[in-house]
């Protein structure tokens, strides 16, 4: 309950959980029944028999083409926030760190994103409508003398 009225961020940008997603095995099941009762916002969330390794290279492709977005630390330009850091060395550092809770995280969310159509890999086009019809080659016909 603590956790879901923390705000993360500074000021006007600061954000509150919109949803718990909660992996629907064993403890989670009581667990999404418990936060249900509490009124708060959650949904259920099975990721299939693949283990952590295939859930991370299922979501790679999400990664790898700049969907994931991590806030900046404004005092150090290029590193994160402070309390992105945690997450990034662990996402980082997976299989061989001491914990995968973050990634577990993070791939059923980015996972559960995309199977339910909110987020899309394909990259955003490097061109304008305008500019796609006016490189359309001239159509010719081959036949014509």
């Amino acid at each position: 309950m603590d956790e879901w009225r923390v705000s993360y961020g500074e000021g006007k940008d600061a954000k509150r959980p919109d949803l718990i997603l909660v992996e629907e095995k064993a403890a989670g099941l009581s667990l999404i029944q418990e936060l249900q009762k509490a009124h708060l916002m959650v949904r259920g969330y099975n990721p299939g028999r693949a283990d952590k390794m295939q859930r991370l290279q299922i979501t790679a492709a999400i990664f790898a083409t700049k969907r994931v977005w991590l806030p900046e630390s404004e005092v150090h330009k290029g590193y994160v926030k402070d309390w992105v850091e945690g997450f990034l060395s662990q996402i980082c550092a997976f299989p061989d760190s001491t914990h995968d809770d973050y990634v577990d995280s993070a791939t059923q969310a980015m996972r559960w994103l995309k199977d339910m159509g909110w987020l899309d890999i394909d990259p955003e086009p490097l061109y304008d409508d305008d500019d796609y019809f006016d490189a359309q080659p001239a159509r010719v016909n081959p036949y014509a003398v």
